[in-house]
């Protein structure tokens, strides 16, 4: 399975709390698996298709998610009841990072100083992230 490694950390960025549920991990890896297709057309990355069940057979594994009171992701996204619209999330996540790209801007132009605790939360955030990353790397190959 190939991934994009920026675009998974948008996505844990947009998700922080995607393990905290079943329905929240459906929609995590939904959403992170239409991105990652989205994202191989747009860079004409013959192959680059993710299954969902293959997705999150690794996060399972790896971070060893509950999906109680379903046996299995199979059950899970045929039983949960979630409802969501893929493309308002889609929208959502760009609104999200040209607004930070925004205020990151007017940083480094000298028009706003971050505080110590927004450098910190961003510090751990990061370091969960690539943390994340890092433990998936023996099951999946990164795209830089």
């Amino acid at each position: 399975m190939t991934l994009s490694e920026e675009l998974l950390m948008i996505v844990l960025d947009f998700y922080p709390d995607w393990g905290h549920s079943p329905e929240r991990f459906l929609e995590f890896i939904k959403v992170l698996a239409g991105l990652s297709v989205a994202h191989g057309h747009a860079k004409d990355l013959m192959g680059v298709e993710v299954s969902e069940a293959e997705l999150a057979t690794v996060f399972i594994d790896v971070f060893k998610v509950d999906l109680k009171p379903y046996k299995n992701f199979e059950q899970l996204s045929n039983e949960a009841n979630i409802s969501f619209d893929l493309v308002a999330i889609f929208m959502r996540m760009r609104q999200q990072n040209q607004a930070e790209d925004e205020f990151y801007d007017l940083v480094d132009e000298g028009g706003l100083q971050l505080s110590t605790e927004t450098i910190l939360e961003e510090g751990f955030t990061e370091y969960k992230s690539r943390t994340i990353v890092n433990l998936l790397r023996p099951y999946i190959h990164f795209l830089k």
